[in-house]
């Protein structure tokens, strides 16, 4: 019930859900068209206004059902599947529901999106098919493509685009939408077997099972996309497993391309940003913590 309370808010906020309505305006149209021309015109072009004013209200109706009814069981077991999840201690459902990754996108001035995505695909792991994307799409604020990532599952016989980072959680949309809307397209398609073939994709899917050990906020950077080579390699594939490990005693913060020295993220500001979903930015004081805390382990990486 907590989850189609959820799913029904989110179909009344959802904006994007006025493509639903897009072919029904244009049977209304066609229909206003054919009595016109019943009465003003032969009865072929009578016929043809009558033919595509069927096709277009079965259009309706099955966009109506791809978009509406299935979005919201695929919407719901996102929730139910978020909810038996954890990063940091905290349910991944809270992290969506509380939109943390955009916010903490915008507070390092880049976004989350590769983590995001990866951290998706653990809890959808075992739930299907799924596929971890890296792809650009349109920024109207900066008049350009830069690069992305979402993530596609497969149900009722299309592929639905899952971005946390930059739509709703609980309504997926059919990735021809997602790619219309966002003028996206595709660098590189990673399938769930690809992406597990990775032990350390295994070992983290089993560790955000239980909030004691699901402290790998910082470790989502390893299958993010790296700054060498050919924009197409994850990471991980780069640099290697050990790298990215986690050790259960604490968060390491000497990850590459996670966390900014200027703009750092501390279990506490985690924690200060799913309590108020409208903070932008850390609390001053956790602020200057995270510094020392930088500072901390910048020293200790250069001395050993």
């Amino acid at each position: 019930m907590y989850a189609l309370r959820i799913l029904k808010k989110s179909i009344i906020t959802h904006k994007r859900l006025i493509l639903n309505f897009v072919p029904v305006v244009i049977c209304f149209m066609l229909s206003y068209a054919i009595l016109y021309v019943r009465y003003v015109s032969d009865k072929k072009i009578y016929w043809i206004f009558y033919i595509l004013s069927i096709m277009l209200l079965i259009a309706a109706g099955v966009n109506f059902i791809y978009l509406t009814c299935y979005a919201l069981e695929i919407g719901k077991k996102n929730v139910e599947l978020s909810c038996r999840c954890f990063l940091n201690g905290f349910q991944v459902w809270e992290y969506e529901w509380t939109g943390v990754f955009p916010r903490f996108g915008a507070y390092l001035k880049h976004g989350l999106c590769f983590e995001a995505t990866s951290l998706m695909m653990m809890v959808w792991k075992d739930q299907g098919e799924t596929r971890y994307i890296l792809g650009k799409a349109y920024i109207p604020d900066l008049r350009r493509w830069e690069l992305h990532s979402w993530m596609e599952v497969k149900a009722y016989g299309i592929w639905w685009a899952f971005d946390s980072s930059w739509m709703w959680p609980t309504h997926p949309m059919p990735r021809i939408y997602y790619l219309l809307i966002n003028q996206a397209f595709y660098i590189r398609k990673i399938s769930s077997t690809e992406f597990f073939s990775h032990k350390i994709a295994r070992d983290f899917a089993k560790s955000i099972q239980n909030p004691r050990t699901s402290y790998i906020f910082h470790n989502l950077a390893a299958f993010g996309i790296s700054s060498c080579g050919d924009k197409k390699s994850l990471m991980i594939e780069v640099y290697g497993e050990s790298r990215f490990r986690h050790s259960g005693e604490f968060v390491d913060l000497r990850l590459i391309n996670t966390i900014d020295r200027k703009s750092p993220i501390t279990q506490r500001i985690i924690k200060e940003f799913l309590v108020k979903p409208t903070r932008r930015l850390p609390k001053k004081k956790s602020f200057r913590a995270g510094l020392k805390v930088q500072k901390f382990f910048a020293k200790k990486a250069s001395s050993s």
